[in-house]
């Protein structure tokens, strides 16, 4: 799916990190695989550079809008989403964060490591707060 241009929010002036070893997709608005433009971007992005596509959701418990209907919803599309990324041909990363003394940290190591993502990309809602 082509991605209109409007769509795409550059957050920083950064250039995309040289020898990556991946793609980083971060979903968080956008938590399913179809019709989800953040995420045809960063597929995009990946072949464009010859790189792999890894997708990163996570899912912590001192998210301040944490309830049981949220958490419903978002685990129960885990296995679906980690069909459909399969599918796509890209790598899958999911965290539950269910006790607040457990690390929080996974997405900022990915992103952090020295061959790690060229470019960071995640779906952004104007609704989240």
């Amino acid at each position: 799916m082509p991605v209109d241009p409007e769509r795409i929010r550059l957050l920083n002036a950064a250039s995309a990190r040289e020898n990556a070893d991946y793609v980083l997709y971060w979903s968080q608005a956008n938590r399913r695989a179809g019709s989800n433009h953040a995420l045809a971007h960063a597929a995009a992005l990946a072949n464009a550079h010859g790189l792999p596509l890894l997708v990163y959701e996570g899912l912590t418990c001192t998210h301040p809008h944490a309830n049981d209907r949220s958490h419903t919803f978002i685990l129960e599309g885990v296995q679906n989403n980690a069909h459909d990324l399969a599918k796509m041909r890209a790598g899958y990363f999911f965290y539950y964060r269910a006790r607040i003394n457990e690390p929080n940290d996974l997405l900022y190591r990915l992103a952090a490591r020295p061959d790690g993502g060229d470019g960071r990309l995640s779906n952004f809602s104007g609704c989240q707060i």
